[in-house]
């Protein structure tokens, strides 16, 4: 179905930043009891967002940036770069990027705590703040039929893939390699993710400006659009071109969702200032019935 762009409005505002101290809005996730909402992070806190009276309120941090796991107020964040709220509706993801944390906000007591990461800004694989996480950015809960509603989540950081088992608080790193030898692994630098029903992610890579299809099963990446990062330098890499597969250009594209019913994805071009549209491939989808 064609877009109608005559019928697409763009209206402000039901809250605006001002203290510069809090920056922008870094992340948006839908309230999953009630769509229509959202719970929106930025520099130092969580907030929620009721669409129906126009309202915003804190739910967890401050004006103060820092790390401190408390209730409401008495929690500290420091840039909140990604959200994910399971279908429970009843607890809040927070991938908390200069922290180098996983955080969970329960929503019904305003508490936050530690799920994984120690501060450090290494890779360690373990259980708890016994684990390392290094500047995690995006967050995707695996959709997968064969894992427990909900119980896993991919992660994306500087230099890494990771996976926590949400129900043990145990961080690992999935051994993933790119299908052609020649082709770069776009490991190094992944930003946004989003997860389809056949346990198979969309990544993307500020670093190789591409989109990636990540099997995590199967230990590999495929190029899906974009130069990637085989033979050209990042600078030839990174342009505006629409096309199919690897004769499309991005520059930056930091984050990408899914929508099943039109077997699509949105990408935020970042460097480009704009929003993208990508027909998947039909394969992609005939597990997931």
């Amino acid at each position: 179905m064609e877009m109608c762009l005559d019928q697409v409005q763009t209206t402000c505002v039901i809250y605006e930043w001002h203290d510069t101290r809090q920056m922008y809005p870094l992340s948006i996730c839908v309230d999953s009891l009630k769509p229509s909402n959202c719970y929106v992070g930025d520099a130092t806190a969580i907030r929620y967002c009721d669409v129906e009276i126009d309202h915003m309120k804190l739910i967890a941090g401050g004006e103060t940036s820092g790390f401190a796991d408390g209730i409401g107020r008495a929690a500290r964040f420091d840039s909140a770069l990604g959200l994910a709220c399971p279908k429970s509706g009843d607890r809040l993801y927070v991938a908390d990027f200069h922290n180098h944390r996983i955080r969970m906000v329960d929503l019904k007591t305003r508490s936050v705590t530690t799920v994984v990461g120690n501060g450090g800004q290494g890779t360690i694989d373990g259980l708890g703040q016994r684990s390392a996480i290094r500047n995690p950015r995006k967050l995707a809960f695996d959709r997968s039929r064969d894992v427990t509603s909900q119980s896993v989540l991919y992660i994306t950081g500087l230099k890494q893939l990771r996976r926590l088992d949400l129900t043990k608080r145990h961080l690992t790193t999935p051994k993933c390699k790119t299908v052609t030898a020649t082709e770069s692994s776009p490991n190094i630098d992944l930003y946004g993710i989003a997860s389809l029903l056949s346990g198979q992610l969309i990544v993307t890579s500020e670093l190789y400006h591409s989109v990636y299809l990540c099997d995590p099963r199967l230990g590999r990446y495929q190029l899906l659009a974009g130069a990637g990062g085989a033979g050209e330098s990042a600078t030839a890499r990174r342009d505006f071109v629409d096309g199919v597969g690897t004769s499309a250009r991005f520059s930056r594209p930091s984050d990408v969702v899914v929508l099943d019913s039109e077997r699509c994805s949105y990408i935020a071009d970042s460097g480009n200032r704009r929003l993208r549209h990508m027909t998947l491939p039909a394969y992609l989808f005939e597990n997931s019935k």
